[in-house]
């Protein structure tokens, strides 16, 4: 067992006899309902609840918040995070009492934030195309999504596609890592959320959903660039937020366009 889940369970004992605080609902931040992203309601909590760890001095407890609510990522074990089903950090310490809330609830936000920022997700596989863009729709929202600096999507054994610095890199299934094409996509119409500055005149196609007329994405590819215009594209990506219209045409995309 290590350090970190111990302290949390010794800090969880101390806040499990306070008055009111059986009351307090264990709840994972923040649930999707109809697509909306609804934060938890804290009002469950005591009244006159109190809590034994209110009695150590603030420097020690905010090393204890900082304990339970960061998520370690130098663990040699550390695998990538299943962005179908992710696990930031949960809620359940503040909700344990009024007075953690009033006084976590800051660190809290850090590590709900560190948490998409730092973590390296994945999509395990995009095969069931349908099913994977409704997944990620009903888990995610835009905010979270905008955080995400690193994700690999998986295609089965038919190849990958991986997202860093707002670019996403191909891979074929005998791809060598240092071959992989570049390609930068950009939600097109209505869902266009930002506006990519000086942009090089790359070889670029226009992606309709499967099933449906319209182009919704276009696709620019570095391939067959010269290295002035290469730089171009990258700094026309660099800054770009991900968000959830273009994750779901790299879905798309990876699922063969």
């Amino acid at each position: 067992m290590s350090d970190r889940h111990i302290t949390y369970c010794r800090v969880n004992d101390m806040c499990s006899t306070l008055p009111g605080a059986g009351y307090a609902t264990a709840a994972e931040p923040p649930r999707i309902a109809n697509g909306e992203g609804r934060e938890v309601s804290h009002q469950s909590m005591g009244e006159e609840a109190s809590s034994g760890l209110m009695k150590l001095p603030p420097e020690l407890r905010n090393e204890i918040y900082e304990l339970v609510l960061f998520q370690e990522d130098d663990d040699e074990d550390y695998e990538p995070i299943d962005l179908m089903y992710p696990y930031p950090p949960s809620k359940n310490l503040l909700l344990s009492c009024r007075e953690i809330y009033h006084e976590a609830k800051g660190i809290y936000k850090q590590a709900y934030r560190a948490f998409w920022k730092t973590s390296t997700f994945m999509v395990e596989d995009v095969s069931d195309m349908p099913e994977t863009m409704v997944g990620l729709q009903r888990k995610l929202r835009e905010k979270e999504v905008e955080l995400i600096h690193h994700l690999t999507m998986y295609d089965g054994d038919n190849g990958k596609l991986v997202y860093s610095e707002g670019m996403w890199t191909e891979y074929g299934p005998e791809t060598e890592e240092e071959d992989g094409e570049k390609i930068l996509i950009e939600p097109a119409g209505e869902l266009a959320k930002q506006p990519l500055q000086d942009m090089p005149d790359a070889v670029s196609f226009d992606m309709e959903p499967f099933g449906k007329e319209g182009a919704v994405w276009k696709v620019h590819l570095s391939q067959g660039l010269d290295d002035e215009d290469q730089v171009k594209l990258k700094k026309a990506a660099k800054g770009k937020l991900l968000g959830l219209a273009e994750l779901w045409g790299a879905v798309q995309y990876c699922r063969g366009h």
